[in-house]
């Protein structure tokens, strides 16, 4: 989790949250009788969180839960009889965990990167977590976490190859090569990304219902009735700006395509055993 993207991870669990009141940061799977509304997308992401949750293997005692968001793993495998500590560098991920689950967890606010173990782990938990730490240092780190033999339990989404619009994610052939150099032996895989491509037509929706008027709206208003801050803004953070216009009406509707999704990206589980 490097530090601008854990930023803008922060930050997308506080839309998540605090927002549309949902209770994971993840994309949902989805089944056919969902409906395409904020509640059917609780329902994906339950389903979601359950399946997960489903492809840790009986014997596992410890769990460290990368990335851990809300809590809300953390506190459905603490249900289950497991050992749990969550992880983030994120302030604010920390007081949602605090908050939902006390003293019951040791939480461990810093990088997975960076992390050197007191005692391993049976499990290494990433639900989309794992495109925020480099690849270069990914397994190593699940390394130096796991016990002999341990799981490194991973579900997110990745490029087919170097693409303009999901640059966050790894590209799968590597990222499967550095998992065989570093030790790692794949016991599942699951493509689900038929599953979660509704998540992106519910953004879609959003952004043209909302996120798009909403910053047109914004932008209009300076423009014409605050037309002095509005230069000042220009001239001071006119890069900025342009940046963030360009993200807002090409980059954003672009990454929500599901058709672009489909063809560019691949949504999958991996279970890898240290050998």
């Amino acid at each position: 989790m490097a530090s601008g993207k854990g930023l803008s991870y922060d930050y997308s669990l506080r839309l998540y949250k605090e927002v549309f009141g949902l209770d994971h940061l993840h994309f949902g799977l989805w089944s056919d009788s969902d409906p395409r509304t904020l509640d059917g997308f609780r329902s994906a992401q339950d389903r979601y969180a359950e399946r997960l949750a489903g492809k840790i293997p009986a014997g596992v005692k410890r769990v460290l839960d990368v990335g851990c968001g809300t809590g809300s793993m953390s506190q459905r495998l603490l249900a289950a009889g497991l050992e749990v500590e969550p992880m983030s560098p994120c302030e604010h991920q920390e007081k949602l965990v605090r908050a939902r689950l006390g003293s019951q967890v040791r939480f461990h606010r810093q990088r997975f990167q960076d992390f050197q173990p007191e005692r391993p782990y049976d499990l290494v938990l990433m639900s989309e977590s794992s495109q925020y730490v480099p690849l270069d240092q990914l397994f190593d780190a699940a390394r130096r976490a796991l016990a002999p033999q341990g799981r490194l339990l991973i579900c997110d989404y990745f490029r087919h190859r170097n693409e303009r619009y999901y640059r966050a994610c790894h590209v799968l052939q590597p990222f499967l090569e550095r998992s065989q150099a570093a030790g790692f032996q794949v016991e599942e895989m699951e493509d689900i990304t038929e599953s979660v491509l509704p998540t992106l037509e519910l953004g879609r929706q959003y952004y043209e219902r909302l996120g798009l008027p909403l910053f047109d709206l914004g932008r209009e208003y300076f423009t014409r009735e605050k037309r002095a801050l509005s230069w000042v803004a220009r001239n001071l953070f006119g890069k900025r700006l342009a940046k963030l216009r360009r993200y807002v009406c090409e980059k954003l509707p672009a990454k929500l395509d599901r058709e672009r999704f489909r063809r560019e990206v691949t949504y999958r589980t991996y279970r890898f055993r240290l050998g």
